[in-house]
Order: C-alpha cells, then sequence, then structure tokens
C-alpha cells in the first residue's frame, strides 16, 4: 500500500484543543490564516517498522502550534490508525475510527 503523509500545520494560530470536525471535510484548518507558501519550518521522521511506523515532527522552536496528520492512499482515501505517544497528540474520527491525528493543545 503506497502511503502519502497529509498534514495542515498553522504557524500563527491553533485552535487550542485541535481543529474542529469541519477539518475532516476539506484538510483545512479553518482559523482564517491562509496557507503558508514557504518552506515549511519542521520535518518529518519517520520510521518503519514491522507492522507500524513511527512519525515524529522535528519543528523549530516555536515553529508551529497546531498539526492534523492523515495516512492517504493513492486514491485519496484515508487508511489506517493512528495511536498518540503522549499527552500533546490526540486522534481524530474523520472517516474511520483514530484515522486523524492532532494537536491536543497549543504547547
Amino acid at each position: 500500500i503506497f502511503l502519502a503523509l497529509a498534514i495542515q500545520a498553522s504557524l500563527t494560530l491553533a485552535f487550542p484543543s485541535g481543529p474542529p470536525n469541519s477539518a475532516c471535510e476539506d484538510r483545512t484548518p479553518s482559523h482564517g490564516v491562509p496557507p503558508q507558501t514557504s518552506e515549511p519550518p519542521y520535518e518529518f521522521d519517520v520510521h518503519y517498522h514491522d507492522d507500524h511506523f513511527d512519525v515524529a515532527i522535528i519543528a523549530d522552536s516555536g515553529a508551529f502550534l497546531g498539526f492534523m496528520m492523515q495516512a492517504v492512499d493513492s486514491n485519496g482515501n484515508l487508511v489506517g490508525r493512528f495511536q498518540p505517544k503522549d499527552s500533546k497528540s490526540q486522534v481524530m474520527t474523520c472517516d474511520h475510527t483514530d484515522d486523524s491525528i492532532t494537536h491536543a493543545n497549543a504547547e
């Protein structure tokens, strides 16, 4: 299965407890800030294990306050499930249980 990670990151404002459910529809943060067009101040650290991926977002200090991540197949369908590693992240259900992960607070 081909997986692509889609992420929406806010560099200035974020909903303090994660994005609203409407973010599932259009994959935008809905906070009134235009999309960033410059080079992102973060990178992904991805490690594949036998039955799962570990994904970390590595950012410059204070670079962003929120994120939403989904695994998407080549047809644009959400696939897989997320499991937060700590209390800074929480799962969302868009199409299937725990198919998205987002920030739990603005820290």
